[in-house]
């Protein structure tokens, strides 16, 4: 099975968590703080209840302290 990528744009420290595909990018709000990983984590399990996948098959390859992200699936 092959793996898809998907670009992410973060809001951290939003009022609330919420995922919004908005034209093939998805925003992703999380009310986490983006330091030592948080934001990181919070996103990578509000996008895996997003798709209904689990959060061990996602992973962030590109952006990893950037707002903009590169998230790979894999099946």
């Amino acid at each position: 099975m092959a793996a898809r990528l998907i670009k992410v744009r973060v809001v951290t420290k939003a009022g609330f968590n919420s995922v919004k595909d908005e034209g093939g990018i998805l925003k992703v709000y999380t009310t986490a703080c983006p330091e030592k990983g948080k934001a990181n984590k919070a996103v990578i399990k509000l996008i895996a209840q997003f798709l209904k996948k689990r959060p061990s098959g996602l992973s962030i390859i590109r952006g990893d302290k950037s707002k903009d992200k590169i998230i790979q699936i894999s099946d």
